[in-house]
């Protein structure tokens, strides 16, 4: 689930990213940075699952960590931000919804470390 959610929150991300007109080149690098490093923890996941279990519960580990610390803090610059209140809404479901799949998938290697974590 984490896997999914991932790509599919941050791989059109880059698009939109490249086409907003407000983001100066150095908004656009900085913003494709985020969304390449998730992309990439996607795969690492995949990856673990698929050809190395043995590195799931290290890979879930970090991929938790990052996740939770990135939208701690991009989620107080978004709400100090001048944003509308569906931009703010928006964000919040994002970042919620990926901490919470995230803490999930690293309890679900932290007790079990079974495969379970990503799986659905």
């Amino acid at each position: 689930m984490l896997v999914g959610w991932t790509v599919l929150v941050w791989g059109p991300r880059i698009r939109n990213i490249w086409t907003d007109a407000s983001l100066d080149t150095g908004g656009q690098v900085l913003r494709t940075l985020y969304a390449g490093i998730f992309l990439l923890t996607a795969a690492a996941i995949a990856f673990a699952l698929t050809r190395r279990p043995d590195l799931l519960r290290p890979v879930i580990g970090v991929v938790a960590a990052w996740t939770v610390g990135f939208w701690i803090l991009r989620g107080a610059q978004i709400a100090a931000g001048d944003h509308d209140a569906a931009f703010l809404a928006v964000h919040a479901v994002l970042a919620v919804g990926s901490i919470g799949l995230a803490l999930n998938a690293w309890r679900s290697v932290a007790r079990t470390g079974a495969n379970i974590a990503v799986g659905g």
